[in-house]
């Protein structure tokens, strides 16, 4: 099943969750909509580079960064990511400081437990950590995490976070990282780029559509029963023909079936309104008064001994 996973340029998103009690999180969604062409606009053919592009992702993101006056500091890893650095309990702090301060203003922000959450996912040896410092004075600018996992069966890379300080934003670092993400991605194998982002969170969803990326159809928002209230998007970025068929094809599926168990709970939910009714009826029929007993004298009743 689909993991859902949260990212934003402006803030964090949480966790996909839906408003209706009882029903399980869609991890798998789907459109009727096909997937654009990634290398329609300049944006998109960038985001989209084959994975022949000269150079190690690693050097060009420190050269890219180093034409910003920003150092690059790489931390976690896997066999399909590169080497493991583990991330220092110190930078997870100050990562997390950032997360606090860019999530403090959505509706749901659970703090604690939204905090203890990420860094378990922060500082999982799966998830790659790519962290932009000040030249200058080293101070924090932004970072991203990502790991490399199957979704609905396509490998992708999926982004968990894209935080940036409010001081730096405007300056290309966001796109810069997300563009790290996808070449890491590209050596990785992987067949696109995956990330789930809050509604409330327009900055990061305007950002995201500019940077060439979809609303997936394995989103919510294309596959999802009318009615059904939700609060994320999972959006796309897939560089494999292949990958968005599949892509397609699951949302599909999933849409179906979500409507065949929301037709299958409405039943219920009627026949148990219907049972409720009779037996509610059978009880007031049982309350009616009981017949009142026949006036008159008992046959017990005290009679004179006969004169002996």
């Amino acid at each position: 099943a689909a993991r859902a996973r949260r990212v934003g340029t402006t803030s964090q998103t949480t966790r996909y969750s839906m408003s209706s009690a009882g029903q399980q999180p869609l991890t798998q969604l789907f459109s009727q909509q096909k997937p654009r062409d990634c290398a329609k606009t300049p944006a998109q053919a960038a985001l989209a580079a084959t994975a022949s592009e000269v150079g190690d992702p690693v050097q060009r993101l420190r050269a890219a960064a180093a034409l910003k006056a920003l150092t690059l500091e790489l931390f976690g890893g896997s066999r399909t990511v590169g080497e493991t650095r583990p991330l220092p309990p110190a930078v997870a702090d100050e990562l997390l400081a950032l997360v606090a301060s860019n999530m403090s203003g959505f509706s749901d922000w659970d703090h604690q437990h939204e905090l203890d959450d990420r860094r378990a996912e922060m500082t999982n040896p799966r998830t790659r950590v790519l962290v932009l410092r000040s030249e200058e004075d080293g101070a924090l600018v932004g970072f991203a995490s990502y790991r490399c996992m199957s979704q609905e069966t396509v490998a992708v890379a999926y982004l968990l976070e894209l935080q940036l300080d409010v001081r730096h934003r405007r300056r290309g670092v966001g796109s810069l990282l997300l563009r790290a993400v996808c070449d890491f991605g590209r050596a990785a194998q992987r067949r696109g780029l995956l990330l789930t982002v809050h509604l409330e969170n327009s900055g990061a969803c305007h950002f995201y559509h500019a940077c060439g990326l979809e609303i997936s159809p394995i989103s919510p928002a294309r596959c999802a029963p009318a009615g059904l209230a939700f609060r994320h998007h999972i959006m796309q970025l897939l560089w494999d023909a292949a990958a968005q068929e599949t892509m397609r094809t699951r949302g599909e599926a999933t849409r179906v079936y979500l409507l065949e168990q929301a037709s299958r709970r409405a039943r219920a939910q009627a026949s148990a309104a219907a049972k409720a009714t009779l037996l509610m009826g059978a009880s007031k029929s049982s309350e009616s008064p009981p017949t009142p007993a026949r006036a008159g004298r008992s046959r017990s009743s005290t009679k004179r001994p006969r004169p002996s």
